[in-house]
């Protein structure tokens, strides 16, 4: 057992606090999200040599309405030095607006700022479709978003027997749409980069990023007849809680950048918006739309330039000047895995009308007729004379009697024993294939577990020859020593073992003084306040600045115990004006719905937040 030791935290009251029981993970809200937000872009592309012609396209904030959410562009400015040669507005086929500025004879750095102010109006209330499943043929516009893409192979056997195998028993849209989604949150583990972007990746690998989250769910849903479109824009970076209950709060948040969503049509609702990664039948305030297509190819922003492409580079900030939240917890269900928030959509399938079924008149009986027989007259009696009897012949001499034929003697042949027709083989099962036994380390083996997933240098663009293009990339990463805000993700020991070291996927803005970790055992789900012990302080004067995030290593003191077999968690402290973000992954690829928690008031870590962050812990089995 851990060697305990009094944290200086204050510990009053902590047992009489209840942890909120929720076990569900589809909350059914009801309510508001009203949002008023300013974005501005600041973009450079550094020029080296003379560029002959270069052009940058990118999309404006689209105007919608729908059941699920109503976005309204405010304001939208542009301003560029050295001013564009031309400026020239562009519409796609899906209806989608673009802006594209065009330089010619670029012979120094083209800087530009994209600013513009958005109202988002997202109102929870429950929705009714009256549409079944399977659907109806919808309307001949709506076509492109049944076909199948590069991106989104919806024809492919393995995607449409998935399909198939999801939907069964679903009797309407709804439902069969439900079912789809689950899966989909519950079968890709966030990874950035992918190695590609498309469903079928998705689906094989269970991996990918917003791009395959989006991709799989709309092939799914095509290949069952159901319309589905890919839309791209912005998320902001500022969090929003759901209620509930005991003073609690699920925290949502996405990180800042391009990001990949999806909305599904009804017949009765239109276009509904849903991020697998998030909400349902509705975005939050937090989502941006920019444009829509059958596949996330062309549209986001580009750029080309000849005789060379100028080098990218990009700041995004954004504030809300309004930002109205007031939600309820309506209801919950058990699916998917991790929280999904939606409003809740009522099915009400019509009943088929009866068949009414004209009886057939029984015929009316018709009587045999009775037939009379004519009377016959008597008959009359005619004697002839009697003929002369014939003569008699004599009789013939018999012929003698041939004599029989004796038959030949026949020696029987004795039968010889012939053999049974032999049974066919009956096939031997081939093996099934045996998993190989799971590897246990051994008293001295170092073990190394948590979640892994720190990428390399982010890349928030790709060139292609004459080309680039902004990715769906985002930087998900928490400012986790902000004044008046404490973090902790949770583990779990799988039998006993004496930890090394826990380090986390950390990056270093500025700031002086000291952070270090508490290492404690979880008490009724959340972390506890006397079982653990600290690692020592490490100062910001020994971390080192890296362009992207790197492993910070926190060794733990070589007096301390063997953890024994249980969960425990790590949470995050600070000293003085550190100035640190620690990586997170969007969704709960490694630990329990409520595994990430933070707290404004020191100790009730009533903030449960969707992700996991990085980390990784090393140590040794044994006591």
């Amino acid at each position: 057992m851990i060697t305990p030791r009094i944290l200086p935290i204050v510990v009053s009251l902590l047992l009489i606090l209840p942890v909120p029981a929720i076990h569900a993970k589809t909350l059914l809200l009801t309510g508001h999200l009203f949002g008023e937000a300013d974005v501005s872009e600041q973009l450079t592309f550094g020029v080296d040599q003379n560029v002959t012609i270069f052009s940058y396209r990118f999309p404006i904030p689209a105007s919608q309405k729908s059941a699920g959410i109503n976005q309204r562009l405010v304001n939208h400015t542009i301003q560029a030095d050295p001013k564009p040669a031309t400026q020239k507005d562009e519409t796609d086929s899906y209806g989608n607006h673009f802006k594209v500025l065009t330089w010619k004879n670029l012979n120094s750095d083209a800087r530009l700022t994209v600013s513009f102010g958005v109202a988002i109006d997202a109102d929870l209330t429950t929705l009714s479709s009256r549409a079944p499943f399977p659907v109806s043929p919808p309307p001949s516009e709506l076509r492109p978003y049944l076909k199948p893409t590069k991106l989104v192979q919806s024809d492919d056997s393995e995607i449409s027997a998935k399909a198939r195998d999801l939907v069964t028993g679903a009797a309407s849209q709804a439902a069969a749409v439900e079912s789809i989604l689950n899966f989909v949150s519950d079968h890709i583990r966030y990874e950035t980069p992918p190695k590609s972007y498309d469903a079928l990746f998705g689906l094989t690998t269970g991996t990918g990023n917003c791009q395959n989250f989006a991709h799989l769910s709309a092939a799914l849903l095509r290949s069952v007849g159901i319309p589905a479109r890919i839309a791209v824009g912005l998320t902001l970076k500022e969090k929003w809680k759901v209620p509930v209950g005991n003073d609690s709060f699920i925290v949502q948040g996405m990180g800042e950048g391009l990001h990949a969503w999806l909305e599904v049509w009804f017949p009765d609702l239109g276009w509904l918006p849903c991020d697998p990664q998030q909400s349902r039948q509705f975005t939050s305030t937090r989502h941006i739309k920019y444009s829509h297509g059958p596949e996330c190819i062309d549209l986001g922003s580009s750029w080309s330039g000849s005789p060379v492409v100028p080098h990218y580079s990009s700041v995004l900030s954004s504030s809300f000047s309004r930002d109205d939240i007031d939600l309820r917890l309506n209801g919950t269900s058990s699916d998917p895995r991790g929280y999904i928030v939606s409003n809740q959509i009522k099915s009400s399938i019509p009943a088929p009308l009866p068949v009414v079924v004209t009886p057939i008149p029984e015929p009316l009986p018709v009587p045999v007729p009775v037939i009379v027989p004519k009377p016959k007259p008597d008959p009359v009696i005619v004697t002839r004379a009697p003929r002369p009897p014939k003569p008699v012949p004599a009789p013939k001499a018999l012929p003698e009697p041939k004599p029989k034929p004796v038959p030949e003697k026949i020696t029987p042949v004795p039968l010889l024993p012939q053999p049974l027709p032999q049974p066919e083989p009956i096939p031997k099962p081939e093996p099934k294939p045996v998993a190989p036994a799971p590897l246990k380390a051994g008293k001295d083996s170092v073990i190394v577990f948590g979640n892994l997933r720190l990428p390399g240098k982010l890349a928030f663009f790709t060139e292609q020859g004459n080309r680039g293009e902004a990715s769906l990339e985002r930087e998900t990463a928490e400012y986790v020593t902000a004044p008046g805000s404490v973090y902790a993700q949770a583990f779990t020991v799988e039998q006993t073992m004496r930890l090394s070291s826990v380090a986390l996927g950390m990056k270093k803005f500025g700031g002086d003084g000291t952070v270090y970790l508490d290492i404690v055992a979880d008490e009724n789900g959340k972390p506890g306040l006397t079982n653990g012990i600290r690692t020592q302080p490490i100062s910001l004067e020994r971390i080192k600045r890296i362009p992207g995030y790197g492993w910070l290593e926190f060794p733990i003191p070589e007096d301390t115990a063997a953890f024994k077999a249980g969960k425990y968690w790590i949470v995050l402290r600070r000293s003085g004006d550190a100035i640190m973000n620690w990586y997170f992954t969007p969704g709960k690829p490694y630990g329990g719905a409520d595994d990430t928690r933070s707290t404004a008031r020191g100790w009730q870590w009533e903030d449960i937040l969707m992700f996991d962050f990085v980390f990784k812990v090393t140590g040794r089995n044994g006591l």
